[in-house]
């Protein structure tokens, strides 16, 4: 079972988000019968009932066109006949004709029409919307307007054509509403359009206010077949629809007049012509074929999946790609490679990458190409293991690229994801699963390309083991750190400072340059420790290493010894200077301390210092340490707080 976000209720319920039900297509002779009725009249109308009863997708698109105007009132019309009465002639006729496919040969033509239908009512309720608005004196008319573009966005969401019972439809809308981080009284108002008037009284007074326009404006935008005719009288009863609508039929007319400019303006900035007397029932047509189909030498924003956009052949794309990948030393950069060359050079209309969490022993959402403003939020999604198919997981273990099939496990993801072909390319880490790369043909509807399959699973595998190389490399550096570093202060650890000292005392032999060593000593340390406790006592340790590093120069070897003893030592510097350094820093402690008073609760600490220049008799870094050594303890023993020299 896929683990994806849920709403309270949904959390309650136990139950997952709605999943894409199959097309339901209307009956032939449903069709047939409506397409041949020339005559349209009230007899006609009442004979088409037990006709239009048969088609459980038309009865449900008339009761909720008759049941809107009812808005906010407890009672609903229940029977065909009734809703179909009520509507009447040119209402139900433009609802019939617009519901039904007017070329039954392929689903593919029904699809296109049905986008068309459906793009056409929300410009023209979200125009309505916008006029009613300032009519009404409403503080924001675009917000009208956005809420009538999306009032569909459960059908406009989906390329074929479906119906979504009301339930699953609401929670769909609501779901991609919510996903676009819309503002919420958009979503309320949209998902409560078609709602009773008990349901609306806890909400604002802004709110119900929206909603009221909302239901309003796609009422008429049915009733009048999203026309918007220059005379809107030559359409319907203005006075009787304006008594139904709570309008005068002043309001009602100077109202589709506003929306009829408005879509007008829209529509001829899409490059539909208009004239000043037709309605706008042909510019709108000629806007949703812009819209929704595409000339030939067209390209089209999702790139043809059949074959790689790149005029290469797909390995040779691999080989590019990897000339690319071996230069990239961080393992999320080639991972995002990986996904671009399989959108942008292979075509795929989505890329996804889910995580192995070996802990949960799930598939975690982490990262999506979608050029679509519909994409989805991969990082909520999980997928357990154990519920993928015995095939998909086998192929897993092999490294082999798998398809998605419709059988009983994998027909969740599928469903989920809206489609019913999924490529999965496992990326392999050491022979562990770290995570798949997803891919499908989502908008375009098309098969996935074997030889496009196959270059990916060349490209996911050698990704794979340069992600390898980067993490032996990684944990390489990680190691060497821990062996050269100390752990608490970050400056060089005693052993790497004494070589890196020994190498620099030969240097400075070898061509005869000052050499000189300052040894650090924390007074009082001990009593630090004793009564405050180590933390504190760590944590003065780490603030003198962070001085004496922030006032040393990048050349000079710089370690802790012991301790609570430092190491410094000063190419190129003879002692004069090395002196004028020790007494710096060791003004610069006494300000530390001062600093860190409330953290030390007035506790004293200094530095005492012993410095000493590399001479002749040194035969090697031990010599100068030991007489350098005697210089810090005459130090501390003089009373501590002061530098002496060897």
């Amino acid at each position: 079972m896929i683990t994806l976000p849920r709403d309270t209720e949904n959390q309650a319920q136990g139950q997952n988000s709605p999943n894409i039900p199959k097309p339901l297509h209307p009956l032939p002779a449903v069709c047939a019968v409506i397409d041949q009725i020339e005559d349209w009249s009230s007899k006609t109308v009442l004979a088409l009932v037990p006709v239009v009863e048969a088609c459980p997708v038309l009865t449900t698109t008339i009761l909720r066109a008759a049941n809107l105007p009812l808005y906010g009132l407890k009672n609903k019309i229940s029977t065909l006949s009734h809703a179909m009465a009520m509507l009447g002639v040119p209402a139900l006729r433009n609802l019939l004709s617009g519901s039904l496919p007017k070329d039954h040969e392929t689903e593919e033509n029904n699809a296109q029409e049905k986008r068309s239908e459906r793009w056409k009512h929300a410009l023209v309720t979200a125009g309505l919307a916008r006029a009613f608005a300032i009519q009404k004196s409403y503080d924001l008319p675009e917000e009208a307007f956005v809420a009538g573009l999306l009032h569909q966005l459960d059908e406009l969401t989906f390329s074929c054509p479906h119906s979504l019972d009301d339930e699953n439809s609401a929670k769909v809308s609501t779901r991609y509403l919510q996903e676009s981080h819309l503002p919420h009284i958009l979503v309320e108002s949209i998902r409560l359009m078609s709602a009773s008037k008990e349901d609306l009284e806890d909400l604002d007074p802004k709110t119900q206010e929206l909603t009221a326009l909302l239901s309003t404006s796609e009422h008429l935008a049915t009733v009048l077949g999203d026309k918007l005719p220059n005379k809107i009288e030559s359409a319907v009863n203005v006075n009787e629809l304006a008594q139904d609508l709570g309008f005068t039929a002043e309001e009602l007319t100077h109202g589709v007049a506003a929306a009829r400019t408005q879509v007008a303006t829209i529509l001829t900035t899409l490059g539909a012509k208009i004239s000043e007397d037709c309605d706008l029932s042909s510019p709108l047509n000629e806007a949703s074929n812009i819209n929704w189909t595409r000339d030939s030498s067209t390209p089209s924003r999702i790139p043809a999946p059949s074959k790689a956009k790149s005029n290469q052949n797909p390995l040779q794309v691999v080989r590019t790609s990897l000339a690319k990948l071996r230069k990239t030393e961080s393992t999320s950069k080639i991972l995002d490679q990986v996904m671009k060359v399989a959108h942008t050079q292979f075509g795929f209309d989505r890329v996804l990458y889910f995580r192995h969490d070996e802990t949960e022993s799930e598939l975690v959402g982490c990262k999506i190409l979608d050029d679509s403003w519909r994409a989805v939020d991969p990082s909520e999604i999980h997928i357990p293991l154990s519920s993928l198919s015995e095939s998909l997981t086998e192929s897993l273990k092999e490294s082999r690229a798998a398809v998605l099939e419709e059988n009983e496990k994998d027909l969740e993801i599928l469903r989920y994801f809206g489609v019913q072909e999924m490529g999965a390319i496992p990326i392999n880490d050491d022979e562990q699963l770290r995570g798949i790369l997803f891919i499908d043909n989502f908008y375009s509807r098309t098969p996935l390309a074997t030889d496009l399959l196959t270059s990916l699973e060349i490209l996911c595998s050698e990704a794979a083991l340069l992600m390898e190389k980067i993490k032996l490399s990684s944990e390489s550096k990680a190691l060497k750190k821990f062996a050269e570093k100390d752990e608490l202060t970050g400056l060089n650890n005693r052993r790497y400072c004494i070589e890196l000292c020994r190498k620099e005392v030969e240097r400075a032999r070898r061509y005869k340059t000052p050499l000189t060593l300052v040894m650090i000593d924390v007074d009082k340390f001990k009593s630090i420790n004793d009564t405050l406790g180590h933390q504190v006592g760590d944590r003065v340790l780490a603030e003198v290493a962070r001085l004496i590093g922030k006032n040393s120069r990048r050349s000079d070897i710089i370690g802790r010894y012991g301790g609570d003893e430092f190491v410094v030592l000063l190419p190129e510097i003879p002692t004069e200077q090395a002196i004028v350094y020790a007494e710096r820093m060791r003004n610069r402690v006494e300000q530390l301390r001062l600093d860190l008073t409330e953290l030390t609760q007035g506790a004293t600490f200094a530095i005492s210092l012993g410095v000493g220049s590399l001479i002749d008799d040194d035969l090697d870094f031990d010599d100068l340490v030991a007489r350098v050594d005697k210089a810090l303890y005459a130090a501390k023993n003089r009373g501590r707080n002061r530098v002496c020299l060897a």
